[in-house]
């Protein structure tokens, strides 16, 4: 049972790297994990002082907006953890002893009265201008965990730094505001960088929603997949190679990966990313990935492209789809004079005067995805 429940809290802490809403199903999983009565995890902002990302799990669920608004700038905790982050995990009733703490006012009135009575906690992470610290709590009365509890805790240690390396990495990049992230965010392909290793750097919109599907790349243990061991293996060979300076330089690769549905392929290309453009001591490797959708470009693309009508842009781009005139009659209804109409005049506009020719043509123009403001 426990076997099965640690890879359900690993499953968890890798999801939780890109999707942070999931934290509190975690937290609730590695406090039964862990035989806890709670737990918190907690983003602070070093250059405001303020919390800008918190999930508390168990009796202070409910007083978040108590930590943040008040009690996170009395915490006397927090410093302790920042200021020795290799120490790894520091027992509140260790660091700050009981007399002292009997006159604290986040002890007893945020602390205690969440039922709290001890905690046990480290710092997971931290940049410039982020840090993240991590707690486990204990009843009132309660003694912390033995040595199996502490031997799961270690079994954690380095999923949870992994996680929340990812997470300070995403919000401290601020997509919304960089002009580098924003063009990233057109493009239709997954973009999705990592570091030699294949653990996450950075990844845009459509890498996030193709990792959280699961249905072509994974993430397990921090690390980029594929669905099929051969997959992943072929991977990260493209990812070592692209990271590693040889005689020739590192080189660009690429392969397809299938999906658990089947259908066509997705092509995934593996490219340098050296330390200049990166601004990263190491190299990475920027992997995108591009199903058929993402490797044309759509309707509305074609009529700002080549100045069709709307009718000989549904054309073309269903054509680009691979029907024929034939099935885009029966599907659509309209007349195969008109439908050949149509893609005579496509064809003057492209240029071409053969179909295989509009393709080829066509099948080059990279796809764009439009952003919605949010």
């Amino acid at each position: 049972m426990s076997r099965d429940l640690l890879a359900v809290v690993l499953s968890g802490i890798c999801e939780a790297a890109l999707k942070p809403e999931a934290w509190p199903g975690v937290l609730q999983d590695i406090a039964g994990y862990l035989e806890a009565d709670g737990a918190a995890y907690i983003l602070k902002n070093k250059r405001t002082a303020r919390v800008e990302w918190i999930n508390l799990w168990g009796a202070s669920s409910g007083r978040q907006d108590d930590y943040v608004n008040h009690f996170a700038a009395l915490d006397p905790y927090w410093p302790l953890l920042e200021a020795e982050p290799g120490r790894g995990w520091l027992r509140l009733l260790t660091c700050l002893p009981e007399p002292r703490l009997r006159h604290d006012a986040w002890y007893n009135e945020f602390v205690m009265k969440s039922g709290i009575g001890d905690i046990l906690g480290a710092q997971l992470g931290s940049t410039p201008t982020h840090s993240v610290v991590f707690g486990l709590h204990y009843g009132l009365h309660r003694a912390l965990p033995g040595s199996r509890q502490a031997a799961r805790l270690r079994l954690l240690n380095e999923p949870l730094r992994q996680s929340t390396s990812l997470h300070l990495r995403l919000n401290n990049h601020g997509w919304k505001s960089s002009v580098a992230g924003l063009a990233l965010e057109q493009l239709g392909a997954a973009v999705i960088v990592t570091d030699s290793e294949g653990r996450i750097v950075e990844l845009n919109r459509a890498g996030e929603r193709m990792l959280s599907a699961g249905d072509r790349l994974t993430v397990r243990h921090g690390k980029l997949g594929a669905l099929r061991n051969f997959e992943t293996a072929r991977l990260m060979a493209l990812v070592a190679a692209a990271t590693t300076l040889g005689a020739s330089g590192p080189t660009i690769g690429c392969m397809l990966i299938g999906s658990r549905k089947g259908g066509v392929p997705y092509t995934v290309s593996v490219t340098p990313l050296g330390t200049e453009q990166a601004l990263s001591p190491s190299p990475l490797a920027m992997v995108l990935v591009a199903g058929p959708e993402q490797r044309q470009p759509s309707a509305t693309d074609l009529a700002h492209l080549f100045g069709f009508s709307p009718a000989e842009s549904r054309v073309a781009a269903t054509l680009l789809r691979g029907r024929k005139l034939s099935e885009i009659a029966v599907e659509t209804g309209v007349r195969m004079t008109t439908l050949r109409t149509q893609l005579s005049s496509v064809l003057k506009k492209v240029g071409v005067s053969r179909q295989a020719d509009l393709i080829r043509i066509l099948t080059s123009i990279p796809a764009v995805q439009r952003v919605e403001g949010d």
